[in-house]
């Protein structure tokens, strides 16, 4: 039963570690995104400031592209914290799964010692009993 207990263990444990690692994940990502999102809005700051001072279409055509790449890559990252949030989801579950298949296995080891104990006490019991029993038999046949 200890290395079924083990091994449950080590299950959960795996799992507790997956659940980190995305969550992990997860923050970098954000930070990302959040980098992202002042970056491209900077550069529309900038692009704004620079057409209200006559900026020439060459440079209000790199900010734009610039602007749209970013769009693209904000959108991006939006995509993997979502897919990051379906994934950590899944193995929330699965860490709820093996916590609970763990203390199944600790409550039948929890039974399995006590009834071990209860019929250790039985047994004792019935020896000391039985002891007695003879012990008072001798007495009366002997004396």
């Amino acid at each position: 039963m200890e290395t079924v207990l083990r091994h449950r263990k080590n299950i959960e444990e795996k799992w507790q570690r997956e659940v980190a690692k995305t969550l992990y994940e997860i923050v970098m990502e954000r930070e990302r995104l959040s980098r992202n999102r002042e970056h491209r809005n900077e550069a529309a700051l900038r692009m704004r400031r620079g057409l209200d001072r006559g900026m020439n279409v060459q440079n209000t055509c790199l900010y734009q592209d610039y602007i749209r790449g970013m769009d693209q890559t904000i959108k991006e990252n939006m995509g993997r914290i979502n897919n990051l949030e379906k994934t950590l989801a899944q193995k929330r579950k699965k860490l709820i799964q093996a916590s609970k298949e763990k203390k199944a296995v600790e409550k039948m080891k929890e039974i399995f010692i006590r009834r071990t104990a209860e019929e250790a006490r039985r047994v004792e019991t019935k020896q000391l009993d039985e002891m007695a029993i003879n012990r008072h038999r001798l007495q009366a046949e002997g004396g």
